[in-house]
């Protein structure tokens, strides 16, 4: 099924360990969409970067997100 989200062009999706939860991102805007992947809904929209995400990845617990991005940022949320 799909997921609906506001992503121009989503390129990266992580899966949190603890659950059906999601990190979807992409490269227009430099955000992340955490998607219930129960509901296929979004929940919360994280804003930080600037343009491209290159990779993210959940803790271990998936209670935080680390995010790194083209403009030389790493993000822990």
């Amino acid at each position: 099924r799909e997921i609906p989200t506001n992503l121009t062009r989503p390129t990266g999706v992580v899966h949190a360990p603890n659950g059906p939860t999601a990190a979807l991102f992409g490269v227009d805007d430099g955000t992340v969409r955490i998607v219930d992947l129960t509901g296929a809904a979004e929940t919360r929209e994280l804003a930080g970067h600037v343009g491209l995400i290159i990779a993210a990845v959940w803790a271990p617990d998936g209670l935080r997100l680390a995010t790194c991005g083209f403009d030389g940022r790493t993000l822990l949320r």
